[in-house]
């Protein structure tokens, strides 16, 4: 074999040994020393925080009179912040959201076809490692493929393939080639996956965030959060007025001398005297009640409009770190894929190739290496799957609380 090429296989079979165990490894149990929840894709959390985010968004008011009556106002007076405005805003989140439940099962998916790949893949392995182990060379031997090193296979005779092992030696070929098929079907599901992840992000930081901020700007700008302050100190203060209106009002009921004027005449006198102060009292807190009500309502349209731009701000910032993780898991498992999808395009080369017995069992001793972290993997496998259903299964059990 040409020694570069062998060189550049030996590259390809230690990312083959390493990479797919450590990577699983380390998205199952990375929780443990400090790390991310695990996951294949998404943690329990993300998927818990997605799903909150999908179900507001859905249930978002999308036409003109719902946002009206959603906000509690017809107009704002403010530009870009008009009932219009927001049900623009309101109308892409919608159909941003409406992206996920497709984008949702693919990901799961994406974990069942890697679990179903890892049991598979153990299996086929070792039906090719024992056909090899029935191959005349290892009867002769009476030797397996486990007995052997690739300090051992030095020191055995080196002999060209028999007729038999050379027809066996070609369907194994045929057997990697199907494995190779399995691993391009997974690799591009991933990858598929991978450039929706992308593209749901990317709506996330691009149109929906810098529009949702857009607006936050403008309630500055026109000094919304300072209006809302300034109203609630108004009323506040327009509460306490009236609140001694009143009690002067009560004490002018009380304090004033019946008995001094005696009498019919008397009592028209008083009544005069009270008619008229009552009266001023009564109409500077029926103005003041007035000033009070109007800023109420004015308070009640800016105040659900800074709360609902301050609410979607703060889901898109929970969502925009929890994508980009997403984003680069989905590119670590593709890049997993491609390691095992070179090694297994190698190895049908390289064993097509083969005609002497060293060569054929070096094949197969590193083969066997490849293929025993899967016993393991497929553990890991089967875990990120059962997280990620019962990240699903919580998130169903919490909408009936």
């Amino acid at each position: 074999m040409n020694k570069l090429i062998e060189l550049k296989n030996d590259d390809t079979l230690e990312h083959a040994v390493t990479k797919p165990l450590d990577y699983l490894k380390i998205s199952t149990t990375a929780e443990q020393n400090g790390g991310r929840g695990s996951a294949l894709i998404l943690t329990k959390e993300d998927i818990l925080t997605i799903k909150r985010y999908e179900k507001q968004s859905l249930n978002f008011p999308l036409t003109l009179a719902e946002v009206e009556n959603h906000l509690g106002f017809k107009t704002s007076n403010i530009k870009g912040l008009e009932p219009i405005d927001i049900l623009q805003t309101y109308t892409s989140i919608n159909a941003h959201a409406k992206r996920w439940a497709p984008l949702e099962s693919e990901i799961k998916l994406v974990g069942t076809s890697l679990d179903i790949f890892a049991t598979s893949f153990t299996v086929s392995g070792q039906r090719i490692l024992n056909i090899i182990d029935r191959m005349d060379i290892l009867d002769q031997l009476e030797l397996t493929v486990a007995d052997l090193s690739l300090e051992s296979i030095q020191d055995l005779p080196l002999a060209p393939l028999n007729p038999k092992d050379q027809k066996i030696k070609t369907a194994l070929v045929s057997y990697l080639n199907i494995i190779a098929a399995d691993i391009a079907k997974s690799k591009k599901e991933t990858h598929d996956v991978k450039q929706k992840i992308t593209h749901f992000a990317k709506t996330l930081a691009e149109q929906l965030i810098p529009s949702v901020n857009d607006k936050i700007t403008l309630t500055s700008t026109s000094n919304l959060n300072q209006k809302v302050t300034d109203l609630e100190k108004d009323i506040d203060e327009l509460t306490s007025v009236i609140d001694q209106k009143n009690k002067e009002y009560k004490s002018l009921t009380t304090n004033v001398a019946w008995g001094g004027f005696g009498g019919p005449i008397g009592l028209i006198v008083v009544g005069g005297i009270l008619g008229a102060k009552a009266e001023k009292i009564r109409k500077e807190k029926n103005s003041l009640i007035a000033e009070k009500n109007k800023k109420i309502s004015s308070l009640k349209i800016k105040r659900p409009l800074v709360a609902a731009l301050h609410g979607l701000s703060l889901h898109f910032q929970n969502m925009e770190i929890r994508m980009l993780d997403a984003e680069q898991s989905s590119k670590n498992l593709e890049d997993m894929w491609a390691v095992l999808a070179k090694y297994i395009d190698h190895s049908a080369e390289e064993l097509e190739s083969i005609n002497n017995t060293h060569d054929l069992l070096t094949f197969a001793v590193r083969f066997e290496r490849v293929v025993s972290p899967w016993h393991t993997i497929k553990n890991y496998t089967h875990e990120l799957l059962i997280a990620f259903e019962s990240a699903l299964t919580e998130y169903k059990l919490s909408r009936h609380y």
